[in-house]
């Protein structure tokens, strides 16, 4: 049994800049529909910043790799979806690790 052939390389910088572009939209859109109902909108503003401030992006380019590695297609819509979630969600753990060890 072989695996899927690779059939196009698969541009990192590419698909962390896609990353980038989702969370940015993600957390945009949350600062609108707070600003839409009245609504601070500082908590989106602060983790838009958080995740500006750098960072590698590994989870989610993993993910797109696993992706690559199980299909030989380049990151999808809904994978980039996914590896912006993982982006978001680790940012949350880290932030929730330095508030408990505060």
């Amino acid at each position: 049994m072989t695996g899927p052939v690779l059939s196009q390389a698969l541009d990192l910088a590419a698909l962390r800049a896609q990353i980038d572009t989702v969370l940015r939209g993600f957390l945009t859109g949350k600062a609108a529909a707070a600003a839409a109902q009245g609504l601070p909108q500082e908590a989106a503003r602060t983790l838009e910043d958080f995740l500006a401030a750098g960072g590698k992006r590994l989870r989610p380019l993993l993910c797109g790799l696993g992706w690559h590695a199980a299909s030989g297609q380049n990151a999808t819509a809904p994978v980039i979806q996914v590896g912006a979630a993982l982006e978001m969600f680790h940012a949350f753990a880290l932030i929730h690790d330095d508030i408990m060890s505060s």
